[in-house]
């Protein structure tokens, strides 16, 4: 990990954050305020598509896409404005950011029996609650991001694939844009900054983007599927 680190630091720029004003206020993190807003905008898309396929199955996406959009908008906010703000004005992103986890979680669980559904749930409240207390208490994001991880990694990536091994052939897309995310980790772990432009937020936004597109074409396939299973019916 050391030396991954070192070979990384070769190819990157000494990261200063890039700080302007607009309209007589202090700002920073343009880059970083566009990246986060693109990721509103598109999450606030995919919502309306969601919501016009109008299937209940797709209802715990739908709050994902919701409420991720939120968190991102805040995001924005939060880094543009820090100057006023400070790691308060995060505060918000990180909170819908638990919550867009949640219902993520939750929405992969509508694939699999009831039983194993209530015991799983248990298991996402306890974490989600508990690392996002400890962000807020510590004023870390990296709670949140582990909360974030363990989500991902768990319902995206494992749970995902063995529905897909159950000839659930959707699921595939969702372990595919898990995979996406994975660098992402990296790049916070590593503090990967290429550039004063392209730091490492605008960098895990570009993997986090990849990987909400594949999660949308899921949905599509699941719905796709459902409405070919009622004309055979």
């Amino acid at each position: 990990m050391i030396f991954l680190k070192y070979t990384l630091h070769l190819f990157m720029e000494d990261f200063k954050i890039i700080q302007f004003t607009f309209a007589g206020l202090h700002l920073q993190e343009p880059s970083t305020f566009i990246s986060d807003f693109l990721l509103a905008i598109i999450s606030l898309y995919i919502s309306f598509r969601i919501f016009k396929l109008n299937n209940k199955e797709n209802a715990k996406f739908l709050y994902f896409y919701i409420f991720l959009f939120i968190s991102t908008l805040f995001g924005a906010f939060g880094h543009v404005l820090f100057y006023y703000f400070g790691v308060l004005g995060k505060f918000p992103s990180w909170f819908f950011a638990s919550i867009a986890t949640f219902y993520f979680c939750t929405a992969v669980l509508e694939d699999i029996p009831t039983y194993f559904n209530l015991k799983w749930k248990s298991f996402i409240w306890f974490k989600a609650i508990l690392l996002l207390l400890l962000s807020l208490i510590f004023t870390k994001f990296i709670f949140v991001a582990i909360d974030s991880i363990i989500s991902y990694v768990i319902f995206g990536g494992i749970l995902s694939y063995l529905l897909w091994n159950q000839k659930r052939i959707h699921m595939k897309y969702l372990v595919y844009g898990t995979i996406l995310l994975v660098p992402s980790i990296f790049v916070f772990v590593l503090d990967v900054n290429l550039h004063a432009l392209f730091n490492k937020n605008d960098l895990s936004h570009l993997f986090i983007l990849m990987a909400i597109l594949f999660y949308y074409k899921a949905i599509l396939e699941r719905n796709k599927l459902n409405i070919n299973c009622l004309i055979l019916n």
